[in-house]
């Protein structure tokens, strides 16, 4: 990106994302900028030194952030939001955005670990996962199954994470395909 140089754009589980090349993602630098004491160049350095990357970079986030808060906010509250909601309806949900350990596994890692747990995988990553429950079930290991959904059916916004809740919620209750089914659709069924 020409005016943020050195941010690129990952793929993962909750989709495509701002992060640093060879480094944390934005909404994390940004995440761990509120919650800490020190402010302006200070703060800066206390990042730079946590994320073990120049404070240079650290504030190439902060500039990314101002041109795209609305994006990096959601990030930040979408999907803890929505794991903390379900678990108020009583569902056992685990949500990648709220384990550092798991934030920092790659996508193989985060499905073997779904699939070892007996969990369906919600994400909108495609692309990736796809692949990964493909292969996984051509080799005869444990696969569990894949729930997709999409920004286009459920836009992220941290004012309204709603109607995604409502229809994980819905498809919850319901209860997963049963097997050999491993994969699965989550829809808006608004307008």
């Amino acid at each position: 990106m020409a005016d943020h140089p050195g941010v690129i754009f990952k793929d993962g589980p909750s989709g495509r994302r701002a992060a640093l090349a060879y480094g944390p993602d934005v909404w994390e630098i940004i995440k761990f900028l509120r919650e800490i004491d020190e402010r302006g160049p200070a703060a800066l350095d206390a990042a730079a030194e946590s994320f073990a990357v120049d404070p240079g970079r650290i504030a190439t986030s902060v500039s990314y952030y101002g041109d795209y808060a609305d994006e990096v906010d959601a990030e930040i509250v979408f999907s803890p939001v929505t794991a903390a909601a379900l678990r108020d309806l009583g569902h056992d949900v685990a949500c990648v955005a709220e384990q550092p350990g798991l934030r920092a596994m790659i996508d193989e890692d985060v499905f073997a670990l779904a699939a070892a747990q007996g969990r369906w995988l919600l994400t909108e990553n495609v692309k990736d996962f796809q692949p990964i429950l493909q292969q996984s079930l051509q080799a005869g290991l444990p696969a569990f199954g894949l729930l997709f959904t999409s920004s286009r059916a459920f836009p992220r916004s941290h004012k309204n994470p709603g109607p995604l809740i409502q229809a994980i919620d819905a498809w919850l209750c319901a209860g997963p395909p049963e097997p050999p089914i491993t994969e699965d659709w989550l829809f808006s069924s608004g307008p």
